[in-house]
């Protein structure tokens, strides 16, 4: 099960923390290939030997890595999104955070139970 996870670092950090994130994505991608053989190769000894039921558990395994390989890129993708648009228009974001926060703090539940299901 994946979940995501906040915290907050200094501004000026955040591309260290990508580049570790990155450094997690490289040992995916080793240990998704840790063998010498090609996945061709090692599916195919499992085949030749009418072993169906590893061959198919073998390709689970990678796709699950590359899986897992694919969110953490994901991440960091996003990640630099964000810093790319705050670097971009620092102001906006800044107003927009601002925005978020008082609306977030002022919403109160309604006591009126219309479609709005409770809130206004």
């Amino acid at each position: 099960m994946r979940v995501n996870i906040q915290f907050s670092v200094n501004l000026d950090e955040v591309p260290n923390h990508v580049i570790a994130l990155l450094m997690d994505a490289d040992k995916i991608v080793a240990d998704a290939f840790l063998d010498d053989a090609s996945l061709a190769n090692e599916v195919e000894i499992f085949l030749e030997n009418n072993n169906y039921a590893d061959a198919i558990k073998h390709l689970s395994d990678v796709r699950d890595r590359l899986v897992s390989l694919d969110h953490r890129l994901d991440d960091c993708m996003r990640i630099l999104i964000g810093y790319h648009q705050h670097i971009a228009n620092p102001d906006n974001i800044i107003n927009d955070n601002l925005n978020e926060t008082s609306v977030s703090h002022d919403s109160q539940p309604s006591h009126d139970h219309g479609d709005h299901g409770g809130f206004e």
